[in-house]
């Protein structure tokens, strides 16, 4: 949330478009090599330049990418591409003068003008060497741009994949969710719904006893795994009997199954 909030703001986006975000980001981290954490980082330093230069969140997301897959993540991602991009837009004279040598203009690379990706392809069709790279962008810009002017092709390819990313963190957590940690955290979900039910029918009382039954009967079989498989059959049969409506079964059956659990580990 507070990677999506960061991103959002640096974008200027409103708030509806939190889904967007949610999904470039899940896709974009599951097609480079980075994570949603590093991505973040490294959209933290550029975002706001880049929005203000007319590139979009798909664009800035896969040129990140990109240069994630070289090793250049998370900070060292974003200042680096920052870096491309504040040259590109103001440049200094030492850099008027080398493009001048190239037989580019300055307006031929600003990104307000031409974009991110025909400014790159210029500076490489001109011949734009690693030295000059160095001294335009400097020691952190230098290897941004020699990695994202290398793989022009795979940023355009990526940035049209993003653009269709429409769904992906849904798909992710499905995925995610699909294993025994989905489950354990159902189960709980589901407690806790229970829990908070019978607490606002009055039944106080009745949830402090279940609660304090079933916490010795988990702390019992946390000590005894080889009761855990009858326990859980237990637990299940009591739990089903909520499908009947009846509260008081309900609270019957886990404290049965707390019960039963102490007289297994007494005997």
């Amino acid at each position: 949330a507070n990677i999506a909030a960061n991103t959002l703001r640096g974008f200027r986006l409103e708030v509806e478009e939190t889904g967007r975000v949610t999904d470039v980001l899940a896709l974009a981290a599951n097609s480079a090599n980075t994570t949603v954490g590093q991505l973040g980082e490294g959209l933290k330093f550029v975002a706001p330049i880049a929005a203000g230069l007319g590139l979009s969140l798909e664009e800035t997301t896969a040129a990140i990418g990109k240069l994630s897959d070289s090793g250049l993540q998370a900070t060292l991602s974003g200042t680096g591409l920052r870096r491309v991009l504040s040259e590109l837009e103001s440049p200094s004279g030492k850099t008027a003068q080398i493009l001048s040598d190239l037989g580019l203009t300055t307006d031929q690379v600003r990104i307000s003008q031409v974009g991110l990706v025909s400014a790159l392809r210029a500076l490489k069709d001109a011949g734009l060497d690693t030295g000059q790279a160095l001294e335009v962008f400097g020691d952190r810009g230098g290897p941004a741009f020699e990695v994202i002017s290398s793989n022009i092709e795979a940023v355009e390819a990526m940035t049209e994949k993003l653009e269709g990313a429409a769904g992906t963190a849904d798909r992710v957590a499905e995925v995610m969710d699909d294993n025994l940690n989905g489950a354990l955290l159902r189960a709980l979900s589901a407690f806790q719904g229970l829990f908070l039910a019978i607490g606002d029918s009055g039944g106080l009382g009745l949830l402090e006893s279940a609660a304090n039954g079933l916490a010795v009967g988990i702390n019992f079989l946390t000590d005894n795994v080889d009761a855990l498989g009858a326990a859980l059959t237990v637990l299940g049969v009591g739990l089903a009997l909520t499908k009947v409506g009846f509260l008081t079964n309900t609270t019957v059956a886990v404290g049965a199954t707390a019960a039963y659990v102490v007289n297994q580990g007494v005997a």
